[in-house]
């Protein structure tokens, strides 16, 4: 029984010092720069063992990209975390593509009105409020023109030259 109480007493204090972490531009900084100083010298390592270890070059590509999966996915947490801060609502945009809509529109909401009418938030809002494109939407197939065709390779121009017009069409 003691050693329950003790247990909850100690998970309820480090909760508390998780959760009264400031939420400042300087708090958002050194996460970030955790985040990625972490990514990259794990990344060295495995670039390390590429160089001499060529027969598990597939698997450890394999590794970096989990990796990457991982710096990404905490640096969205981050970015939701510190979203109140000019650094971390600019990192919130930049990874808006990573996040669903309702994340960022729950996220934007709880927004101070500033940061909401900056050019990141309203950004961010247009975004949010944007139409994806999506199986059956209508789209115009436009016509393109190729200026200095010189610089393009000729297969790819041939290619093009036997694209049909095309009228308005479904996905």
């Amino acid at each position: 029984m003691k050693t329950k109480i003790l247990s909850v007493i100690i998970a309820l204090s480090f909760s508390t010092v998780l959760l009264s972490q400031e939420i400042t531009e300087e708090q958002y900084l050194k996460v970030d720069k955790e985040i990625w100083e972490t990514y990259e010298q794990d990344c060295n390592k495995i670039i390390e063992l590429k160089k001499s270890n060529t027969q598990n070059r597939d698997s450890l590509n394999a590794i970096l990209d989990q990796l990457y999966e991982t710096a990404n996915i905490k640096n969205c947490d981050a970015a939701i975390k510190y979203a109140s801060v000019p650094s971390g609502l600019k990192r919130l945009y930049m990874v808006r593509l990573d996040l669903s809509k309702d994340t960022l529109l729950s996220v934007f909401r709880t927004l101070p009105k500033a940061m909401q009418e900056s050019k990141y938030g309203k950004s961010l809002l247009l975004h949010i409020n944007s139409q994806q494109i999506e199986e059956n939407s209508k789209y115009y197939d436009f016509k393109g023109i190729l200026v200095q065709t010189e610089k393009y390779p000729k297969k790819l121009i041939r290619y093009i030259k036997r694209l049909p017009n095309r009228p308005k069409k479904q996905l």
